[in-house]
């Protein structure tokens, strides 16, 4: 099961599932915002999930708190961590979308 897999406790599993299958909420104003410099995404499936979302290096690095709004998760919080790296592939989380 995914909490014996990333081996996290069963309530870090449940919170990082309700967050990833909320995280198109956040993929999608990301997405608007950074247009032709997004490259690809993961989410981490740790104790700590974040989401790091790889852009061209014309883009500032930086982390952020996304609360997510949707009815789904409404108030979870999910972490944003900026790499301007170009990276695409070699997720260590979820399988990352690439555009």
């Amino acid at each position: 099961d995914y909490a014996e897999y990333f081996k996290v406790d069963n309530a870090t599993a449940q919170h990082n599932l309700t967050v990833s299958m909320a995280s198109n909420e956040v993929l999608s104003k990301a997405l608007d915002q950074l247009s032709e410099s997004y490259v690809s995404h993961e989410l981490t499936d740790d104790k700590d999930m974040k989401m790091i979302i790889h852009t061209t290096p014309d883009i500032a690095a930086g982390s952020y708190d996304y609360v997510l709004a949707g009815d789904f998760a409404k108030g979870l919080v999910l972490p944003i961590v900026i790499q301007p790296d170009g990276k695409k592939g070699d997720a260590n989380g979820h399988d990352e979308l690439q555009e």
